[in-house]
């Protein structure tokens, strides 16, 4: 399913696996892009940028993770 996701134009396949692997990510409290850029093999940037498109598209409604931000105060 990794090889699919990670093809050219393949988006909503894409975004249902950020989905469960960002879903997955918070449950466990684990880092999204860390886990995310690990399962999938490809860099953190991208792992970062495919959650913000996934959340662009609809797609993460009300999953959110604090792992990994910078705590503000």
């Amino acid at each position: 399913m990794a090889e699919a996701v990670i093809k050219r134009g393949v988006k909503d396949e894409r975004w249902q696996v950020i989905e469960i692997l960002y879903g997955t990510a918070a449950l466990a409290d684990l880092p999204p892009v860390k886990l995310i850029a690990a399962e999938l093999d490809i860099p953190e940037r991208t792992a970062s940028e495919w959650i913000q498109n996934a959340r662009a598209a609809g797609w993460l409604t009300g999953l959110t993770s604090n792992i990994g931000r910078p705590a503000y105060g």
